[in-house]
């Protein structure tokens, strides 16, 4: 092989790799959703709020909704997935199986002239096998940033994967 197609070949192969594993991690893209399970549930979402509740972190895939009937506006949430243990700083960048660690839930507005929220009443199916990796957990001035990705299996065969980032 000549060394200028060498060279090309060589560079070709490194934007390809970054290109493909350069998106792992933590990115201005970093908060998704995807999966088969969108074909029972929305999963759109506006925004992403993470909480630390104890030793739990919730990861809250919300929406905004206008009633407009009631000058109203709130907002839903798609998907909120509660990790009840965190992985230790020497397992950062590892997929992780937090099957028995993760929750998974969901809440619509039920009455907003109320300003009822409440769980929705066709929850997510039974988690069969669920997967986790935290890429950064840093303390910054009081606050912590967390960006990681999931992926959850579900006893009915559908999946959701999805990606977070944002500060406790």
């Amino acid at each position: 092989m000549k060394p200028t197609i060498r060279s090309l070949s060589f560079c070709l192969l490194a934007c390809m790799f970054g290109l493909c594993f350069g998106t792992i991690g933590c990115g201005p893209d970093n908060n998704f959703l995807e999966g088969s399970i969108s074909r029972r549930f929305a999963i759109e979402f506006d925004f992403v709020e993470l909480r630390q509740q104890a030793e739990n972190i919730a990861i809250l895939y919300q929406n905004n909704v206008e009633y407009i009937e009631v000058g109203y506006e709130a907002t839903n949430t798609v998907a909120e997935l509660v990790f009840n243990e965190l992985p230790a700083a020497t397992q950062l960048g590892e997929w992780l199986d937090v099957t028995d660690k993760v929750e998974v839930n969901r809440y619509v507005i039920v009455m907003p002239e109320k300003y009822l929220i409440s769980q929705d009443e066709r929850p997510f199916p039974e988690i069969n096998h669920a997967e986790a990796v935290l890429f950064e957990l840093n303390e910054q001035q009081s606050e912590t940033r967390v960006c990681g990705q999931f992926s959850i299996g579900f006893i009915d065969g559908s999946t959701l994967r999805g990606g977070f980032e944002g500060r406790l």
